[in-house]
């Protein structure tokens, strides 16, 4: 891989790294900077397309929840000097109720394992994601 797609394929898994970590830090305003501003999340079977119909549903969550979401086996496809295309896991965890921020929340497991992928352009402003789509591959519940 060439310097400039090695630059490529660092600079995309910091936008997926970094809305992830924003998103389990309730920084809205964060995640949307790394979204083009028509671009589309794809997420519970719905399509959010723009900044202001994925603030309206970020604005729904539960916020007496504590959620860490794991971003793993993530790799990134520069396609052009300007596009690229990542796949990557993740793993959710999450506790339903109020719980002090200094404290260990109980957990029985994993709550979902989700398969992401994702469109990424190269902005004025640095790379960002033009979409992105999460799966569900596995829930948290009995198994067979």
């Amino acid at each position: 891989m060439a310097t400039s797609e090695l630059e490529t394929a660092w600079a995309c898994s910091r936008v997926v790294h970094d809305f992830f970590h924003h998103y389990d830090h309730w920084r809205y305003g964060r995640m949307l900077d790394l979204y083009t501003p028509d671009g589309v999340w794809h997420r519970a079977g719905a399509a959010l397309r723009g900044h202001a119909r994925i603030l309206e549903e970020l604005e729904r969550r539960p916020r007496n929840q504590r959620v860490a979401h794991v971003v793993t086996n993530l790799r990134v496809e520069p396609a052009t000097a300007s596009t690229a295309s990542a796949t990557y896991y993740l793993t959710v965890y999450r506790h339903a109720g109020e719980i002090a921020d200094d404290a260990a929340a109980p957990m029985a497991g994993p709550a979902m394992l989700l398969a992401g992928t994702a469109g990424l352009v190269h902005t004025a402003q640095g790379w960002k994601f033009d979409s992105q789509t999460l799966t569900r591959r596995f829930e948290a519940g009995p198994a067979r």
